[in-house]
């Protein structure tokens, strides 16, 4: 991944043009974006790298807080409460 991060950041400074990528890690989907500075010649004085999260992957996404703990029949139960269905018609 560091290789590929420097190649983009060369690649960014030699072009003088932005360049996007996205890559996963962590069951996260980032975006990175590779934005040459330039200096007062014109040149490429630097490049800044800016890395925003995008999304969880939805295969590893883990529930958390205080519903995470339970059961499918649990949760399942617990939308018929919401839907306003009696006991009698949950049973």
């Amino acid at each position: 991944m560091a290789a590929k991060g420097l190649a983009q950041i060369a690649q960014a400074a030699n072009s003088g043009m932005p360049i996007r990528s996205r890559h996963t890690g962590r069951d996260r989907v980032f975006e990175t974006q590779y934005q040459p500075i330039f200096n007062c010649n014109g040149g490429t004085q630097a490049v800044l790298n800016i890395t925003r999260q995008l999304s969880q992957t939805q295969s590893h996404h883990r529930p958390t807080g205080p519903l995470a703990r339970l059961t499918r029949t649990q949760l399942e139960i617990l939308r018929y409460i919401c839907k306003g269905m009696s006991n009698k018609e949950i049973a």
